[in-house]
Order: structure tokens, then C-alpha cells, then sequence
């Protein structure tokens, strides 16, 4: 291999690290993942939801397999066993409650718009197009009607989101000059995403993932946006009132761990991380969520018994979380209360959404996130080279939206596989289901986390973050198309 100029002496040395760590040796049981992902995403786990008893249930599954797998339980004042349970606070949304109001005109939940929102606000009304998104002005306190045209809507509204909100919008009311059947699928498949209860974290002070949205998005309906356009006029005011109800709930974590063996090294934690959680529902109607995340869960466990006859200096900490669909409240949980020192957490691996599309083909994130790419990238891309994987760096523009990011905002190096999002006519629909899912490619994810694991905990040092004058030499070169979202 040719090395270029801007391979460091770390590079170099990770390249030696990595050609020690015995992957071609281990081999994941692709039958036995098949078993844990369809039992993960069939009737008996209810689609998992958090804090319902199918999320329960799944909990319970996968503790059993820890145990069996030989893991040690963590002791704490959080955990039970293998389980880690936290309070989450749950915001039930009555419609018939619901009101929204543009001056003198009601507003119609459910025939006008859709909406998610769980708090009440009032703010004059902005309207916009998607020529009005390169120079965006000061919109604090301010809705903004956004009324896109006929390109893809999910990648429009994606585009529109993140500058409105650094405007400082206090929410978006979505509408479409051309409604038509991809239009009604996205509001439907938004309302199911986000739809039933909300649940935070009590007395947290900020949300555990940065705002995809802001804090109030309505979807409007053809006859909804007809009659905002035919009230519309300068300075009108738009108020909205959720109508809630809440109560305290409890959800679920699991933890076990791979001691390590090096007398002190041991006590710093390789944290590999994937979502057990899903959208829920009951035994005769739920969403199975196969693919998002029972595959990286499913993948998780084989993880646990693979890695657990290796012997490594530092610790590896399995961590299976709910809550990552609600806003990573799960992960969150954990860390703000952990059963060990955050300090000692030195690296963070996350699988969430591993078992669709090419099967050679893995997105991974940071790819070039400043601040965020560290030597995990870097061992990332060597292993994948040496694995005939083609490593993509699409999953930067989905950086905030998984568990990892919880890890990276407290300065702990972490990364992401994903298998880039292939079949968005199916993420969290009904039709998630597990006899689509690409086995081998589990497993070649499975094969190259692992060795990823091992060489991270056997490093004689923890991995760092990267400076860009480091890795910018070596990564990818052209931004994946919406990075940032």
C-alpha cells in the first residue's frame, strides 16, 4: 500500500494494531442471529416501544442472552441485574383538545394538519419558499409557513429545517404548492414516527439530541394550506394549545460487561452501543422494526459471545438502549447517571440499522465531522480496506440522530455503522420486517465491529480525537449529499 504524506505515526501504528487483531478467526452465527432478530421484531415484543411492556419483554431477552453469553453485571446504584432502569416523564397528546389558530381562522387537526407538538406556544406567522432558504433573516419568536414545491419532500424539508431553526424559528408549519401521493406518504409516515405519547427526561435541562426540528412542526394537509394562504397577511399571529396530559413512567436499559485484563487499563471502557427500542404497538398490530435497530441489537448479542472467550486490556461495556426513538433518552439516561465514571468511558461504538441494503456496502460516521472524526474513523477504514468493505461516508448527514452523539457531546470518541437508510419506504413502517433483512451483511458488520472492539481495547492508548490538519489528507473528499441533518 502506498502511503500518502499525510499519514501520521498513530496511522501507521494502527495499521500494526490492526493486522494483530484475528478477525479472519472468528465467524458470526448467522442462524442463531436470525432467531434473536425475528423473535426481537415479532409479535411477542410488540414493536418495543419504550416503556411498554414489549420493550420489557425484549429487555428481558436480551439480559438473558448477556448472561448466557457469559457477560459480567455491573454493579450500581442503577442497576438491577443486568438492567438499568430510568424514569422518563410521558406527554399523551388529546386531539380533540388540540387547537391552532391564524388570527380569526381555526385550524382542523387531522383534515388541516398533522402535528407531533406537545407544547404550546404563540408567535407571528412568516412565509417562505424554498428561494427565501439562502438568506435567511432573524426569525426568533417567529412560525414559518415553508411551502415547497414538487421535489423529493423528505430531502426538502430536511434542507429547510436546519437553517430556519438557526434563524432561531420557533416552528414550521409545512405545506406543498404540489400535493400529491409522496407528500400524503411522508405525513403519514411522520405522524406514525412521532405519533402516540411523548416522553422526556424529568428536570433534564436541555433534549438529549439536538433538534432535527424545532420545537413545534406541523405538516399541513392540500385544504389546510388553502385556507392559511387565503387568511395570510403580514404581522398575523398563530397560537397553538397541545391539550396534555402526563404521568411518570420507567423504562429500561442493558448493561453487561467484559472485564479487561490489563492491571490497569482495566478500568477504562470500550463502550459498544445499538437500540432495542422501536415504535411498539400490540401482539396483533405493531411495528417490527427489523432493521431499525433489531439488527444492531441482534448484532449486539452476537458481539457478547463472540468477544466474551477474548482476552483485551481494557474493559468492553455492551449497552443495549430504549428510548433512542423518543430522542435518545435511553443513552442519555445512562450517562447522566451512570454506574460508572463517564471518565472511564475512552470510546464508543454504534450499530443502529445494519441489516439492509449492498451487502459490502457500510456507512459510517464521523467521516469528516470536525471535532468528531478520531482515530476510531481511522481504525474504521483500515479494517474495512483489509475486509473488501466499501466504507461510505454517508452516515455524516445522519450524525446527530443515534445514540453515538449522547457519547460525542461529552468529548468520548464514538462512531457509527449504519447500512444508509436504502429503503426509506419501509423506516418505521409495518413493513420493517424481518424476512428482508440481509443476514451475511450482519454478520460482516458484526465480523468488522470486532475487530474494531479489540483493536480499540487493546491499544496501549485510549483513541483520541483528530485535529483536521490529521485526518484531512486521508478522508473522504466530497460531502455526502444533506450532511448536517
Amino acid at each position: 500500500m502506498k502511503l500518502s504524506r499525510g499519514f501520521t505515526l498513530s496511522a501507521l501504528l494502527s495499521l500494526s494494531l490492526i493486522a494483530q487483531t484475528p478477525m479472519s478467526k472468528m465467524e458470526p452465527d448467522i442462524a442463531r442471529m436470525k432467531k434473536d432478530l425475528y423473535y426481537l421484531a415479532g409479535p411477542e415484543c410488540m414493536g418495543r416501544g419504550t416503556g411498554e411492556v414489549g420493550q420489557t419483554v425484549a429487555a428481558a431477552y436480551i439480559a438473558k442472552e448477556f448472561k448466557a453469553a457469559g457477560l459480567e453485571m455491573i454493579k450500581g446504584n442503577t442497576m438491577n441485574g443486568y438492567l438499568f432502569s430510568y424514569p422518563l416523564k410521558k406527554t399523551t397528546v388529546n386531539a380533540s383538545k388540540m387547537k391552532m389558530t391564524l388570527g380569526a381562522l381555526s385550524l382542523n387537526s387531522g383534515s388541516d394538519y398533522e402535528t407531533m407538538a406537545s407544547t404550546n406556544f404563540e408567535g407571528e406567522l412568516v412565509r417562505m419558499n424554498g428561494s427565501d432558504l439562502t438568506q435567511v433573516g432573524d426569525l426568533k419568536g417567529k412560525m414559518v409557513l415553508m411551502i415547497l414545491g414538487s421535489e423529493n419532500p423528505m430531502q426538502a424539508m430536511q434542507s429547510a429545517s436546519r437553517p430556519l431553526m438557526q434563524a432561531g424559528a420557533i416552528g414550521i408549519l409545512y405545506g406543498w404548492s404540489n400535493f400529491g401521493p409522496d407528500q400524503k406518504k411522508l405525513m403519514d409516515m411522520l405522524k406514525s414516527q412521532g405519533g402516540g405519547p411523548r416522553l422526556s427526561i424529568p428536570n433534564a435541562t436541555g433534549p438529549a439530541r439536538p433538534g432535527r426540528t424545532p420545537r413545534f412542526t406541523a405538516w399541513l394537509t392540500e385544504e389546510g394550506l388553502q385556507k392559511i394562504q387565503g387568511a395570510f397577511s403580514e404581522g398575523l399571529k398563530v397560537s397553538f394549545q397541545a391539550g396534555t396530559n402526563e404521568e411518570m413512567i420507567n423504562a429500561t436499559n442493558v448493561v453487561g460487561v467484559i472485564p479487561g485484563t490489563d492491571p490497569v487499563l482495566k478500568n477504562e471502557y470500550v463502550v459498544i452501543s445499538a437500540h432495542h427500542d422501536h415504535l411498539g404497538g400490540t401482539k396483533e398490530d405493531y411495528y417490527p422494526g427489523a432493521d431499525d435497530d433489531a439488527s444492531g441489537t441482534t448484532g449486539l448479542m452476537e458481539l457478547a459471545r463472540q468477544l466474551r472467550t477474548t482476552k483485551n486490556k481494557r474493559s468492553i461495556l455492551f449497552l443495549s438502549v430504549s428510548g433512542e426513538e423518543k430522542g435518545l433518552l435511553g443513552s442519555e439516561s445512562f450517562l447522566l447517571n451512570p454506574p460508572i465514571p463517564v471518565n472511564q468511558m475512552v470510546a464508543n461504538v454504534n450499530i443502529d440499522m445494519i441489516g439492509r441494503m449492498e451487502t459490502t456496502r457500510v456507512d459510517v460516521a464521523p467521516a469528516r465531522v470536525e471535532k468528531g472524526v478520531s482515530e476510531l474513523t481511522q481504525y474504521a477504514r483500515e479494517i474495512a480496506t483489509s475486509m473488501g468493505i466499501n466504507l461510505t461516508a454517508e452516515a455524516d448527514k445522519y450524525w446527530l440522530r443515534s445514540d453515538h452523539y449522547n457519547f460525542f457531546k461529552r468529548g468520548i470518541p464514538a462512531l457509527f455503522f449504519f447500512d444508509g437508510m436504502g429503503d426509506v419506504l419501509d423506516y418505521h413502517q409495518k413493513t420493517d420486517t424481518a424476512d428482508k433483512i440481509n443476514y451475511e451483511k450482519i454478520a460482516l458488520i458484526v465480523k468488522m465491529t470486532y475487530g474494531l472492539l479489540r483493536t480499540t481495547a487493546n491499544a496501549d492508548k485510549a483513541p483520541r480525537i483528530l485535529e483536521k490538519s490529521e485526518y484531512e489528507s486521508w478522508t473522504w473528499a466530497t460531502p455526502p449529499t444533506g450532511a448536517g441533518q
